[in-house]
């Protein structure tokens, strides 16, 4: 019961903060740039109604979110925790890391790398509706069997 109650806190109250800072970011993102907001208010009104269903069919709205959380990520790093012991082979060089040695992923640096993003200084939505992107950049929320649960609640919201 106290790991349930935990858990639950930690689901409203970081799903709570990291939506209405992500929300913040995004909203002066689109003041600073007026051709994303003339745009949007076209998607947007090209929709009799707006509702729960009508957000599954905002393509350029989900980009202007993915170009925020890329540029305005929750945490700036991931931590992982190896539960095995494995080598990793990049550009020549060999890492070794044993169980219970803990990584830390840049994600901040990943997201404004220019070999995963060209121009990643530049808020630039449409990178993620023309551009083909490794899944696996954007790293607001992780991926795989670890990524944060909350991913789909801070999306809807």
């Amino acid at each position: 019961l106290i790991d349930m109650t935990a858990q639950t806190m930690t689901f409203f109250i970081d799903g709570y903060l990291v939506s209405a800072n992500e929300m913040s970011f995004m909203l002066y993102m689109i003041a600073i740039h007026p051709e994303v907001q003339k745009r949007l208010r076209k998607e947007l009104n090209s929709f009799k109604e707006l509702d729960f269903d009508t957000l599954h069919h905002l393509e350029y709205l989900d980009a202007v979110f993915n170009e925020t959380l890329r540029l305005y990520p929750p945490a700036i790093t991931l931590s992982r925790e190896c539960n095995q012991d494995t080598t990793i082979n990049v550009n020549g060089n060999k890492y070794e890391f044993k169980i219970g040695d803990l990584i830390e992923i840049p994600a901040f640096a990943i997201h404004r790398d220019p070999q995963h993003f060209k121009n990643p200084f530049h808020f630039y939505p449409d990178r993620f509706l023309s551009e083909p992107n490794n899944p696996a950049a954007l790293l607001t929320f992780s991926v795989g069997p670890r990524a944060c649960p909350g991913s789909r609640f801070a999306k809807t919201v």
